[in-house]
């Protein structure tokens, strides 16, 4: 646990550093890059029992690169079969190899996501604070393929927030069609290229969306069947009795994570829509509010927590926008964040859920 605390404490005295003078986006992007390179190599020399499914992962590593026609080749998506091929020939199937790519993958796209919608009088620390604590670090060295696709496809919204031209469109759906290649769930990216088809998200669309999920949550069971109709393969696994396909009850935790979610709708909901300042706010706390409907769907399925991931990553984006905009109350504001992100961020520790603690290297030291 060591290893993840003194992370933590090492991001926050370097943003200190960083940011105790000035704002800058040079200081952004070096600080970016010095925060990210300590998560790197942590992820890269881990052993490979640290994080809950490293072990098979490790074992589709050896399985695409020694058995032909394995069961990985056959059920995984084929962008992420073929990096496990380019490693194993590189490297003679040093799994390490895997770990460290994967995370290179991972943070590459993350820290661009970063700084590239970070504005220029924000710092990066709060996006990387809460990448960090909001479960998004520990995550990434368990749900390998899933983050390696996350971190390609929430980069359409880098492209399409900077424009909406033809061009960026083209652009947009290749990162989808690249990152649906790592991981089937980023499917739901779409989301984040229909979203630029409205030229203003206002109080409208977030009212749209709350309801929508309020349909399909009491219309749940119906939508589900049809769905399995549609993928039977789905429907076999549920009848195999499988957890992922119960549904599973809220934590106290995650009420808090709602009760703050409807707080951040309420401030926005407080700003002009028309202005061009506040369009990226609201259409972010659209984003969030997807991955809230979705962590509320989880109560009937677990599986679809998976989607999820892919919306709540606005969050760290989102929730350093509002507070700088909270002028009377921005100082106290962000120390009630900094000490419930530090909180929540032990208690995913304590409760070692991903199995990422005992942190063990498998470096050895004279």
């Amino acid at each position: 646990m060591a290893i993840h605390i003194g992370l933590l404490l090492y991001i926050c005295i370097l943003g200190f550093i960083f940011f105790y003078k000035a704002i800058s986006k040079t200081r952004n992007r070096y600080f970016v890059i010095a925060a990210f390179l300590p998560i790197f190599i942590i992820q890269a020399v881990r052993t490979l029992e640290v994080g809950i499914d490293t072990p098979a992962y490790v074992r589709g590593y050896f399985n695409i690169n020694t058995v032909p026609s394995s069961w990985e080749i056959q059920n995984w998506e084929k962008g992420y079969v073929f990096l496990n091929q380019i490693i194993g020939t590189i490297t003679s199937n040093n799994p390490h190899w895997l770990l460290a790519v994967v995370s290179a993958l991972i943070l590459t796209g993350t820290g661009y996501f970063i700084i590239k919608n970070t504005p220029s009088f924000q710092s990066t620390f709060w996006p990387v604070f809460f990448f960090i604590t909001l479960n998004h670090y520990l995550t990434s060295m368990v749900s390998l393929r899933q983050y390696c696709a996350l971190s390609i496809g929430i980069n359409i919204y880098t492209v399409l927030k900077k424009s909406t031209s033809h061009r960026a469109y083209i652009k947009s759906i290749l990162l989808f069609l690249i990152a649906m290649s790592f991981h089937a769930s980023s499917i739901v990216c779409l989301v984040l290229i229909f979203s630029f088809f409205l030229k203003r998200v206002n109080q409208h669309t977030i009212l749209i969306c709350i309801i929508t999920f309020f349909i399909i949550f009491i219309n749940f069971d119906v939508l589900l069947n049809i769905a399995f109709k549609l993928f039977p393969r789905y429907y076999a696994y549920s009848q195999m009795g499988h957890t992922k396909f119960a549904g599973v009850p809220f934590s106290n935790t995650y009420i808090v994570f709602l009760m703050a979610k409807l707080g951040f709708t309420i401030l926005v909901f407080m700003l002009n829509p028309q202005l061009d300042t506040n369009q990226d706010l609201y259409r972010l706390l659209f984003f969030a509010l997807i991955g809230a409907g979705i962590g509320v769907m989880t109560t009937k399925i677990a599986l679809i927590w998976r989607f999820g991931y892919y919306f709540d990553i606005f969050l760290i984006l989102l929730i350093p926008r509002i507070v700088v905009r909270i002028k009377a109350l921005c100082s106290t504001i962000y120390i009630i964040c900094f000490l419930a992100g530090w909180s929540y961020y032990l208690y995913l520790l304590l409760t070692n859920t991903a199995l990422c603690v005992p942190y063990h290297t498998f470096l050895k030291f004279p």
